[in-house]
Formats: C-alpha cells, sequence, structure tokens
C-alpha cells in the first residue's frame, strides 16, 4: 500500500556481552579510518528486512514463531572481511554455522509471505558472523590496513554461546548511529 508507514526490521541472534567486549576491543585496533560497531549494536543477523510496512509486524511475529529448532553451540574465532577491498570487518563463526543457517532457511521460509511488504534479502550465499568495523574511506591504504588487522588477528578465540533463540528488532538510524529495540522474541524448542 503506498504511503504505509515502515520500520527498518532486521532478525538475529543476540551475542552475550563478553564477546561483543571482547570483538570491539580487538576491533579498536583498527585505524580512525574504521568505524568500530558499538558493543550494544553486535549481533548475528539471519535476516534483513528493510523498510517493512508497520501493519505486517504482527503477521511477520506470529510467522517467525512458527520456527522451531533445537539449542546449539556457536564459536567465533579470527576475523575477516567479503574480499580484499573490505567494507566490513567481521569476527567468523568457527563453530554452528551449520545450525546458523538452519535457522535462516527457517527464518526465510516464514517471511516469504510477506516478502511483498519488505526489501528482503534472499539470503543467498549465507555467512555468518558478527560485523565489528566498517570502512569509512576506503582506499588502498586502510583496505591494506584492515586485511593486515586480519591476518594479525586470524586466529583471536573471541568465546561461544548456546544459541537459544533469535529475535525480531527493529532498527532507527540517527546521526550518531543506529539503535536497536527488540519487536519480539522466539526460543528453541529443546
Amino acid at each position: 500500500m503506498a504511503g504505509a508507514r515502515t520500520e527498518r526490521m532486521f532478525v538475529a541472534v543476540d551475542v552475550p556481552e563478553s564477546i561483543r567486549i571482547r570483538a570491539v576491543d580487538t576491533a579498536s585496533q583498527l585505524s580512525r579510518s574504521a568505524r568500530v560497531v558499538p558493543a550494544g549494536n553486535i549481533h548475528i543477523t539471519l535476516a534483513f528486512l528493510g523498510d517493512t510496512e508497520v501493519d505486517s509486524i504482527d503477521g511477520i511475529c506470529a510467522a517467525l514463531g512458527r520456527v522451531t529448532f533445537r539449542s546449539f553451540r556457536v564459536e567465533l574465532r579470527g576475523f575477516g572481511t567479503f574480499s580484499s577491498w573490505p567494507r566490513v570487518v567481521f569476527a567468523m563463526v568457527t563453530e554452528g554455522k551449520d545450525g546458523l543457517a538452519v535457522l535462516h532457511e527457517g527464518v526465510m521460509r516464514a517471511l516469504a509471505p510477506f516478502a511483498a511488504s519488505m526489501r528482503l534479502d534472499s539470503g543467498s550465499g549465507f555467512v555468518p558472523h558478527i560485523t565489528v568495523a566498517r570502512i569509512r574511506h576506503l582506499d588502498r591504504h586502510t583496505a591494506g590496513e584492515a586485511m593486515a588487522f586480519v591476518d594479525a588477528h586470524r586466529d583471536d578465540g573471541l568465546g561461544g554461546f548456546e544459541c537459544i533463540g533469535f529475535k525480531l528488532k527493529m532498527s532507527v538510524l540517527a546521526r550518531e548511529g543506529a539503535a536497536y529495540s527488540d519487536v519480539c522474541a522466539f526460543s528453541a524448542k529443546d
């Protein structure tokens, strides 16, 4: 519907504070050309919905509530980028990739009926990770710094946790950055 009120939404797994702080502390070693993600905003994205019609949020929560999964272990170790010309630096999921992929697929199936009312990413090539920094001014120098950081921290252990749930979240963009809030939460069915 034209002119419908929308909110920026995504589905994510929360990451324990100790891992978020360790990731931010390590990422703060990047140069000032990188903007480190605030610890409170670190999560594992399962699906980015984009601008979503507010009238569909209750239905989305109901659909996501039908996603079933068992809890599983997630470990994060080392840092990476999606290319040698990196816009994003992330911490890598080294254990729990399969569980996150299955959860991602369930979320995508649940969201399929709502795809017309949002900018739902198809999810092809899903790579579970936590974004820790974004490169502001990408050039040969900053790309080299990011790649050197990744090489230096390739094996850093960040810790692990039991994935026992996921959430639909709202993102409000502001000059000082994004602020996230939980809309609805879902638990594993062990």
